[in-house]
């Protein structure tokens, strides 16, 4: 017959198998209400956190409904802005941005401002990255009104920096250039102009983009 061999690995097992079941004795029935107690509090608030998570949905569904009255006109971007129930969500952060759009359209810079700081990126590319590029030419048309070309000039270039679509890339190296223009600059400007051509050379001479007209053969010499 095999005689069975204790050894340091086993003895440690059997100890504490023994001990577990003195604990389980002594206090089995309180240990049980104790684990019951926990498996509860555990439970309601995994409850608790699935119908905050849906409360939470529910309210950005909503902002997304009251962004997309903005977009189609039937609702104003600046009362959106101010919803404090929509408060901290894309919706109402895409508000800020409308909001100081159509304050600088109409003149009132410190509306603009106010909105446009409140404004803050998105972390999604995209779209996303466009917003954010047109927040910051936001920024440097406030800065350029009050008379700051070189913030101006910082922002523009941010506005570069945020997204690489076409559309962002000829629209501020168009507001640089004519910046540097303005501020009797040429040789900056051309080379605003200079990236157009080589980057999107059909575009040269092209008529009209975003209501600028694109004459670069007369900055370019």
């Amino acid at each position: 017959m095999t005689k069975k061999v204790n050894t340091p690995e086993t003895d440690v097992v059997v100890n504490a198998k023994g001990k577990l079941e003195v604990l389980f004795e002594k206090y089995g029935k309180a240990l049980l209400w104790a684990l019951v107690v926990v498996a509860i509090g555990v439970g309601g608030y995994l409850v608790y956190k699935s119908f905050k998570d849906s409360e939470e949905q529910e309210r950005i569904s909503k902002s997304e409904v009251a962004a997309r009255d903005v977009l189609l006109g039937e609702a104003d971007a600046m009362a959106l802005a101010d919803n404090s129930e929509f408060e901290g969500t894309d919706a109402v952060n895409f508000a800020n941005y409308l909001a100081a759009a159509r304050c600088l359209q109409d003149g009132d810079l410190d509306a603009a401002e106010k909105y446009i700081n409140k404004f803050a990126n998105f972390n999604n590319g995209g779209l996303g990255a466009m917003v954010n590029a047109m927040a910051y030419g936001i920024r440097g048309d406030i800065a350029v009104e009050r008379g700051n070309n070189e913030l101006a000039i910082t922002e523009f270039n941010n506005a570069l920096a945020a997204s690489d679509d076409m559309h962002t890339f000829v629209y501020f190296n168009e507001k640089l250039g004519r910046l540097y223009i303005n501020m009797g600059n040429n040789e900056a400007a051309v080379k605003c102009f200079e990236a157009i051509v080589e980057k999107y050379p059909e575009l040269e001479d092209a008529g009209t983009y975003y209501g600028l007209p694109l004459n670069y053969d007369k900055y370019i010499w």
